[in-house]
């Protein structure tokens, strides 16, 4: 009985680590995953504010010689 006890409770350490080793990679694959998406939010944001600027301005040249005719 004692030897099934010890053998169970030592299975169980070892599972409480793997499970504890697995969680720590997802946490941190996670974080990485987050921090990547974050820094390209941020790229995508400042080129639409170019694009945005860029059409502005373009737009500003179509429609000003055009009024002045």
């Amino acid at each position: 009985m004692n030897t099934n006890i010890n053998k169970f409770t030592k299975e169980l350490k070892s599972n409480k680590e793997l499970v504890s080793q697995t969680l720590k990679n997802v946490k941190e694959s996670c974080s990485n995953y987050f921090a990547n998406y974050e820094e390209s939010l941020e790229e995508i944001k400042i080129r639409t504010h170019i694009l945005e600027n860029k059409y502005n301005e373009w737009s500003k040249l179509l429609i000003e010689p055009s009024s002045i005719n």
